[in-house]
């Protein structure tokens, strides 16, 4: 009869380069999981220093994956993945509210995750500060997000000179 031998145990090379494979697939699973860990840490940040607001809508019935679309589409998030784990993290992935959003590019994931839980839609409230001279108004109406041209028309007093308010107006 032949005797078993075992091969692991009665050899010294073996035991040895087995302990070293070991603490390698330790410290790669290790490094993986920091690296992992880093990136979506990184992925929470904002996406630029931009203040500029951008206007997003929420449709009704939207899921968490069409919203992290629609902000990646806007350039107001990194990642979509680390959107959707932070909201699972935080237990708020069915919390999403829709309605119209002003976002910013400089606003973290969770500051985004805010305002969306929240409900926190757009007002387009806007004041004009007495004595304020109309170029300031522009820039300040440009700043809150509206476009350009809109703002340029809408501070055209040629389109409003019909309107019944003004028509006390004394003529130039």
């Amino acid at each position: 009869m032949l005797k078993k031998t075992n091969l692991v145990k009665g050899n010294p090379k073996i035991m040895k380069r087995l302990a070293i494979a070991a603490v390698i697939v330790v410290l790669l699973a290790l490094g993986s999981l920091l690296a992992v860990r880093r990136v979506y840490n990184d992925s929470l940040k904002p996406v630029s220093n931009s203040q500029k607001y951008a206007t997003v809508t929420i449709p009704l019935g939207s899921s968490l994956e069409d919203i992290t679309n629609l902000l990646e589409q806007n350039s107001l998030i990194r990642s979509g993945w680390a959107l959707q784990r932070y909201a699972r993290n935080q237990d708020v992935q069915d919390k999403f509210k829709a309605g119209t959003y002003l976002l910013k590019p400089s606003q973290s994931i969770q500051e985004i995750v805010d305002v969306l839980t929240q409900g926190k839609v757009e007002t387009n409230e806007f004041t004009i500060v007495p004595g304020e001279r109309i170029a300031e108004v522009r820039a300040d109406l440009i700043n809150q997000g509206y476009d350009e041209a809109t703002v340029d028309e809408a501070l055209n007093p040629n389109t409003y000179r019909d309107h019944p308010v003004l028509a006390d107006m004394p003529s130039e």
